[in-house]
């Protein structure tokens, strides 16, 4: 039988100032719950001052910096910071995926919290299919950085006594985000007219205010500790669909061009190589994966604990682009 934990939580987050970090915040400010945010630069931190919603300037990178964060006892933390990007050295990824969730780890162990709700992400998997689900064996590919520090983000709260649940979304559409999916695919339709593949390729996405509902799912039931989950929404939408519904809100143009796999695969392991000599990659393996291979995740394991999606891919696009369409109206 499914066990409630709390009905009013006291929880930590992280990433506060980050696009879910910050969407989770004014979701537990308005659930009720009390939420101290744990962020690096307070000048971003406009969307906690105006919710009212507490914050603590650290760095995830110090241990001693969260444990003095950690002082006053949370009933949970939730992990949320992360470097997500295609590009960067492996080093940088680790500081910040790999050693920051340890550090926080640590703190937690010495500040005496256990409950520990570990945000990672589908690229763990290090690999893309369809209906994949929570007992795939994951991939690792060196130049997969993000998805190869997510692991091993995951594998180094092992060698902790904590009470530990990892999620893995994958990308997560919503109002005010600007650099996720979407955005990116926005802005690099805004400067090229050039697919991979015709743009075909199915792109697992899921509503933020569903990861928002997931996370809730994890802190409230013991069962849920000890165990990962996919959080990923059952429609499919394709990268050219995506691409029609920014061009009918927004007047982008769509792509007439395309790039074979086999073209853009070698083209990114050429730039790749080149970056070491300080040339900007025009595209990355991991853009070209992300561009060309169809990917969808099984949230089965979830929905059993009464979780569900609530929108469709076509909903969060669209939802997206009029928000964006408002934002650019009022920069003008």
């Amino acid at each position: 039988m499914t066990r409630i934990l709390s009905i009013h939580m006291k929880i930590f987050v992280t990433g506060a100032t980050g696009y879910l970090g910050g969407h989770f915040c004014e979701y537990l400010k308005n659930k009720g719950h009390e939420v101290t945010a744990f962020i690096r630069n307070p000048e971003k931190a406009s969307l906690l001052d105006n919710n009212e919603i507490p914050y603590i300037v650290g760095n995830i990178g110090d241990v001693s910096s969260i444990s003095e964060a950690l002082k006053s006892k949370f009933d949970v933390v939730v992990h949320c910071a992360g470097f997500v990007s295609d590009r960067g050295p492996l080093k940088l990824f680790r500081e910040i995926n790999v050693e920051g969730t340890r550090n926080l780890a640590e703190a937690m162990v010495d500040t005496g919290h256990r409950r520990l709700v570990h945000v990672s992400s589908m690229a763990a998997y290090g690999d893309f299919g369809l209906g994949m689900d929570e007992t795939y064996q994951p991939k690792r590919h060196k130049w997969f950085k993000y998805g190869l520090t997510k692991l091993e983000s995951e594998e180094c709260l092992i060698d902790f006594d904590l009470d530990v649940t990892i999620l893995r979304p994958p990308h997560i559409i919503g109002v005010r985000d600007r650099t996720g999916y979407v955005p990116v695919l926005y802005h690099s339709m805004r400067k090229s007219g050039t697919w991979l593949e015709n743009g075909k390729a199915l792109v697992p996405v899921v509503y933020v205010g569903d990861v928002c509902d997931a996370l809730i799912t994890c802190l409230e039931k013991s069962e849920t500790i000890g165990e990962t989950y996919n959080v990923s929404s059952d429609e499919k939408i394709t990268i050219i669909e995506i691409a029609e519904i920014l061009h009918n809100f927004l007047g982008m143009k769509i792509p007439t061009k395309s790039w074979s796999f086999r073209y853009a695969y070698t083209l990114a392991r050429i730039y790749e190589f080149l970056s070491v000599l300080g040339v900007k990659p025009l595209i990355t393996r991991m853009g070209v994966m992300f561009g060309v291979k169809s990917a969808s995740f099984s949230s089965a394991k979830l929905q059993k604990l009464g979780w569900k999606n609530t929108k469709t891919g076509a909903e969060m696009v669209t939802e997206w682009a009029i928000w964006r369409k408002e934002f650019e109206s009022s920069k003008k």
